[in-house]
């Protein structure tokens, strides 16, 4: 049985710099890192976490891991975490008896960005 519902879709890894006093220090280090090939990155003042500069999001930890070796070596410790969106969200509601699985692996596109997650269903009985 399929359902709709509004959810959190997970669209990457985002990496920044936060705690940054003021947004003139935020603004010298934008500069440094575009100086250094990080061209996507911006400013994001008076966040939650102080003053930030965003370095990406990226669907791939290799990227990630890329990314946060050119910024230490700029000397700054990026933070990473998922970052989502609302947007609807379909569900799949499948009944299986105990001796029944589902081949997760099988259901993934190759080359998509699909998020499948088994959740066990209070029992109807």
């Amino acid at each position: 049985e399929q359902r709709i519902a509004e959810g959190d879709i997970w669209i990457g890894y985002w990496v920044y710099i936060q705690a940054i006093p003021t947004v003139a220090e935020a603004n010298e280090i934008l500069a440094k890192v575009r100086d250094n090939g990080i061209t996507d990155s911006y400013v994001i003042p008076n966040s939650d976490s102080g003053n930030l500069v965003s370095l990406g999001v990226f669907t791939e930890i290799s990227g990630v891991s890329r990314r946060r070796d050119q910024v230490r070596a700029l000397g700054y410790e990026p933070q990473v975490v998922d970052r989502t969106r609302r947007a609807t969200v379909y569900w799949v509601d499948v009944m299986l008896r105990d001796d029944q699985t589902i081949d997760f692996e099988a259901l993934q596109p190759p080359g998509r960005i699909m998020r499948l997650e088994q959740r066990s269903c209070a029992s109807a009985g």
